[in-house]
């Protein structure tokens, strides 16, 4: 929990003061934060293949889900719902998790929404591994 708490503690100084005001980057730790009911960063960049983290910090519950389903009617990637720091009790569980089927994504902007609160919004641009690899 300490180890969560301190790089969510480094996230959150880092985030820009608007979630639109900066250009996106790849991102390395891939994560997205919430917070104020906000995405942190809100568009994201990352390598296919790649994976992505979920951490909230509001007190409200909140997720990542595609905002789009595929041709069969399945969410491409999603997360879990979690919750952050409760007001006046102790956290009993980290408020993080992974965003399932990132790593299956095809090159492209991929929408994503909180299937709790419509007006979180965001995007996951998936690039081209560069040729040689990441080192």
């Amino acid at each position: 929990m300490r180890r969560l708490a301190a790089a969510a503690a480094c996230v959150v100084a880092a985030l820009p003061s608007s979630p639109a005001s900066a250009a996106p980057t790849v991102e390395n730790p891939p994560y997205v934060v919430a917070l104020n009911n906000v995405y942190y960063p809100g568009d994201i960049r990352l390598f296919q293949g790649g994976s992505l983290s979920f951490v909230n910090l509001d007190a409200t519950g909140h997720d990542i889900v595609a905002a789009e389903r595929d041709d069969n009617g399945n969410l491409p990637f999603w997360s879990d719902i979690v919750y952050g720091p409760q007001p006046g009790s102790p956290q009993t569980a980290e408020p993080m998790t992974v965003v399932r089927g990132v790593s299956s994504l095809g090159l492209g902007i991929h929408m994503y929404t909180c299937s709790l609160h419509a007006e979180m919004r965001g995007t996951i641009e998936i690039l081209a591994v560069p040729a040689g690899g990441l080192s």
